[in-house]
């Protein structure tokens, strides 16, 4: 008799725990993270009764998470690839609406602008006409500047959001390392608490959101990741690492590392947020800015070259109809103040090279670089100003035997682009 009450009693009270296993299921079905749970039952001992060995029923042996490593591993992967993929499709969809916009594209521009030169082409001594080539231009030119400003606040937003991101996935990972050392404390996954597991595996996922990441599951429930690109960890049982944000090609193409136990390593595949991103941003929109820029400066250069050959209404010959600002970069041969260089580039970059060599030579005590046709240029160290390619720099500061300073020239043609000419007169 005593046999059967335990068994009804076991019974009872797997009844009472699958009740409140069930009853936290239900209130936690909107909880973020949350993994449903169910209870683990094993069989209760026999008992002899005679000879004969009578069962006597079924105890509790645990309560488990409904999980599966490698389903949640692909859940993972394909979060990070669809963000990726959603992020590059959006803000390249931004960027169409910008160049598609019939009042803001460039096309009617410059289609005012030749039809202005056709119109003056039929009545050259008109002034009213010569103004309205003025006008035209000076439409086109602004065009080409609203164009280059809307593409650098693109990249200024884009950038400034891939740091943000960097940042929260930076935190997360700080995050799990936390969650991961409590982990450790356990030798059996079993003796995990099912909250804390739950709260690792959210924040893998929160974290695969922003970059792909590796999963390493240890039998404790303590994991190892790694980011994808990158051969060694981030995170492992000992500790965690950071994501670092870094800018090469005088700050035009963005790069990703991860520093973990004093080691730097670069990140050379992304997927994500931080990932589509970081595509959208090298290789749709930093392009789409050079192209306009390279676009701005062949019509600079056309344009100009059929005015110089024409003569103006004063029977003067023509000058540069369009001028626009390089932008010089200037790369010192160490990160001390020593050395300094005012550059004056003047407004036609078109006589320009892409980069000199500004070398220094202690035995003469002279500057020297070469120009755009190979010619080489001196300046001593007591009127240390070089004029190269119509170009003034101005050297000052303390150099040493070997220093070599490094200018990049960037035309910057369409943010600068302006009319050369103010008076209609001068247009030939």
């Amino acid at each position: 008799m005593s046999d059967l009450l335990i068994t009804g009693s076991n019974a009872l009270k797997n009844s009472q725990l699958a009740l409140n296993v069930v009853s936290n299921n239900i209130a936690n079905v909107n909880t973020e993270g949350y993994v449903k749970q169910s209870v683990d039952y094993v069989e209760s001992p026999y008992a002899s009764i005679g000879a004969l060995s009578v069962g006597t029923g079924a105890i509790a042996d645990g309560i488990h998470r409904a999980y599966d490593g490698l389903i949640e591993n692909s859940v993972r992967t394909g979060e990070s690839d669809l963000k990726m993929q959603k992020s590059i499709l959006e803000r390249t969809n931004e960027l169409i609406n910008v160049f598609g916009d019939s009042q803001a594209s460039l096309a009617p521009a410059l289609t005012g602008f030749f039809n202005s030169l056709k119109s003056l082409a039929n009545d050259a001594s008109s002034s009213v006409r010569r103004d309205q080539v003025l006008g035209a231009a000076s439409s086109l030119a602004n065009r080409f500047n609203e164009l280059s400003y809307r593409l650098v606040s693109f990249d200024i937003s884009t950038t400034e959001e891939i740091d943000a991101k960097v940042a929260k996935a930076n935190e997360l990972i700080t995050n799990l390392n936390q969650v991961n050392q409590k982990l450790i404390r356990a030798q059996e996954l079993s003796k995990q608490p099912p909250e804390l597991l739950n709260q690792r595996d959210q924040l893998l996922r929160d974290i695969s959101s922003l970059i792909k990441v590796s999963v390493h599951e240890f039998e404790n429930g303590s994991v190892r990741i790694g980011l994808e690109g990158s051969a060694r960890p981030i995170l492992d049982q000992k500790g965690s690492g950071v994501i670092r944000l870094s800018k090469s090609g005088n700050d035009s193409v963005l790069e990703l590392s991860q520093k973990f136990n004093g080691t730097e390593t670069k990140i050379n595949r992304l997927s994500g947020e931080i990932g589509g991103l970081m595509n959208f941003r090298n290789r749709i929109l930093s392009p789409t800015e050079s192209s306009l820029d390279e676009i701005a400066s062949i019509f600079i250069h056309n344009v100009n070259k059929a005015h110089l050959s024409g003569k103006d209404l004063r029977g003067e010959s023509g000058r540069n109809f369009f001028e626009a600002e390089p932008s010089v970069i200037v790369a010192y041969p160490d990160n001390s103040s020593r050395l300094q260089v005012k550059v004056d580039a003047g407004t036609d970059y078109t006589r320009l090279k892409n980069s000199y060599d500004l070398e220094f030579d202690s035995v003469r005590g002279i500057w020297k670089t070469e120009d755009s046709q190979g010619r080489v240029h001196f300046a001593t160290t007591d009127n240390a100003v070089l004029l190269v390619d119509g170009m003034s720099l101005e050297l000052s500061g303390q150099p040493q035997q070997g220093d070599v300073i490094t200018l990049s020239v960037e035309s910057k043609a369409a943010s600068t682009i302006r009319l050369a000419i103010q008076d209609s007169q001068e247009i030939a």
